[in-house]
Formats: structure tokens, C-alpha cells, sequence
């Protein structure tokens, strides 16, 4: 099994085995951003990983997929409260170089149902900790 990610109109299709098991996922989307590495948010499905079943980003290059390696780093975007179910991710980067996701997910414990919800964040600032 492959990924798909749009790049502007064009699709490529991702068919490495250690990106499919960082990003083990169909529900994945992504982004390019100004310094051209791409930003990938999507429902963590990997066995054993600190992060499965919560929303995450990845963060690497074309050449990481391509050459197989895990890219620059993995973050939690979002903690979700009802086992695996979040996803359907959408991406955006704005002109000053935020990054804004949206899921739904499952956000508080208790009796609420899903939202959607949406995160905005800076690389740099995930960089700078």
C-alpha cells in the first residue's frame, strides 16, 4: 500500500516501507512549506508508537521519503480521547508561514461527541524547544 499527496494539482504516489511505517496511514494530507520540506498531518496508526491513535505532523523532505529515512521529526498536534478515531485531515500554510490543520477528533473525555478542530502552529517554534 502507497500514499497519495497533492503537490499544487499533480499527485505523487509515496511506496517506501519506513515512511509507510512512520506515516502508517491512509488519511494522511500535507503541505509544502517556504524552505521546501513538507509537513504531513494525519491519524498515528503505528504499532507501539508514544503517539498512536492522536493526531500528528511529520516533518521532512521529498529526499527523506525517497531515501527511506525518517525524515526530521514526528509531533503530537493533538491529543485524542476515544481510542483511534480522528482523521480526515486538511492543511494549510499561511502567507506568514503558520500551519493551520484540522481533524475532527475527539477532544475532551466525557460524554462529548467529536469536533472538528483546528491547530495552528510554526515550525519554528516547534524547532525552537
Amino acid at each position: 500500500m502507497g500514499s497519495i499527496c497533492a503537490r499544487s494539482r499533480p499527485a505523487w504516489y509515496i511506496n517506501d516501507k519506513e515512511f509507510q511505517e512512520q506515516v502508517i496511514n491512509k488519511l494522511i494530507n500535507c503541505v509544502y512549506v517556504s524552505d521546501g520540506r513538507l509537513v504531513i498531518v494525519f491519524r498515528d496508526q503505528a504499532p507501539g508508537s508514544p503517539t498512536r491513535g492522536h493526531f500528528v505532523g511529520w516533518v521532512g523532505t521529498y529526499d527523506d521519503i525517497k531515501q527511506g529515512t525518517s525524515g526530521q521529526y514526528r509531533v503530537k498536534l493533538m491529543h485524542n480521547n476515544y481510542r483511534a478515531d480522528c482523521g480526515y485531515p486538511g492543511i494549510h500554510c499561511l502567507p506568514d508561514g503558520e500551519i493551520f490543520a484540522l481533524t475532527y477528533i475527539k477532544y475532551r473525555p466525557g460524554s462529548d461527541k467529536h469536533s472538528v478542530v483546528g491547530v495552528r502552529f510554526r515550525l519554528d517554534e516547534i524547532e525552537a524547544k
